[in-house]
């Protein structure tokens, strides 16, 4: 008679317990999914060897910690036999709708400044997000962002 009291006093216990999926436990035609991307970047003023990335997630879940990859080219080919450089960066956990900015520091420098303080890449890099595959998200294919373009440093004008 205790242990039929003790198993119903359990399922009473883990019915109390609220049930919650992960995104990594659902089938793969679930919509409930992070979906991660790179939003911004922007130069660190007084540092070239330094990049600030907001990476956002805008799925309907909560994203796992995950990792930002960084790959430098010496040419504007993005041509992998033409690396400079290649590191990987830790990135948090991610809610539905939010952004988390990380920094990136590399031993090449990312930019220069011209006369209209804009900032201007030296090398073209590419970024991507969840470079390891930790999050099954809902959208794969905006995972990877390529820059050539001329960026602008916070509070210069």
């Amino acid at each position: 008679m205790n242990i039929r009291k003790l198993f119903v006093a359990a399922l009473f216990v883990l019915a109390l317990i609220p049930w919650s999926a992960r995104a990594q436990d659902l089938p793969s035609g679930t919509n409930i999914r992070p979906d991660l991307y790179v939003r911004r970047i922007a130069g660190t003023p007084g540092s070239l060897n330094k990049l600030r990335v907001q990476v956002a997630n805008k799925g309907n879940t909560d994203s796992l910690p995950c990792t930002l990859t960084i790959t430098i080219y010496q040419s504007n080919a993005f041509d992998e036999n033409a690396l400079v450089e290649y590191m990987d960066v830790k990135v948090p956990a991610i809610g539905p709708g939010k952004g988390q900015w990380v920094l990136v520091e590399v031993e090449k420098e990312f930019e220069k400044s011209d006369a209209k303080n804009r900032v201007t890449p030296l090398l073209p890099f590419e970024l991507k997000i969840d470079s390891k595959d930790d999050n099954p998200e809902s959208n794969e294919k905006n995972n990877v962002a390529r820059y050539r373009v001329p960026l602008r440093i916070p509070g210069k004008r």
